[in-house]
């Protein structure tokens, strides 16, 4: 799942970073094409902001309740408060370790 605005937010870091360092804008923009060709965008309805300590983390809390989906990340404590909306906040290691008790 991905939103318009989370999308827009990856180029702009994903720009910025690339011009610092030199590279190619075009390998940015057919990768950003690439990732929104594989996600589910959605449409963010509501705004609960302010949640969270950092407002850009909204927008992925923001998400996540959208979808009813977990969150993945190594900054657990950025999303604390997550699971007053339903959002379990996990770390990779967690999603690997579900994954593999799968098969």
């Amino acid at each position: 799942m991905l939103s318009p605005a989370l999308a827009l937010e990856y180029e702009a870091v994903l720009k910025r970073s690339a011009t610092e360092a030199g590279l190619a804008l075009g390998d940015i923009d057919d990768f950003i094409e690439y990732v929104c060709s594989r996600s589910k965008l959605v449409q963010i309805y509501f705004r609960w902001r302010p949640v969270l300590h950092d407002p850009d983390d909204d927008r992925i809390l923001e998400l996540a309740i959208r979808a009813r989906s977990s969150i993945v990340t190594f900054n657990a404590r950025h999303f604390a408060g997550a699971d007053r909306f339903g959002v379990r906040v996990m770390s990779p290691r967690e999603v690997l370790t579900l994954i593999g008790d799968r098969k």
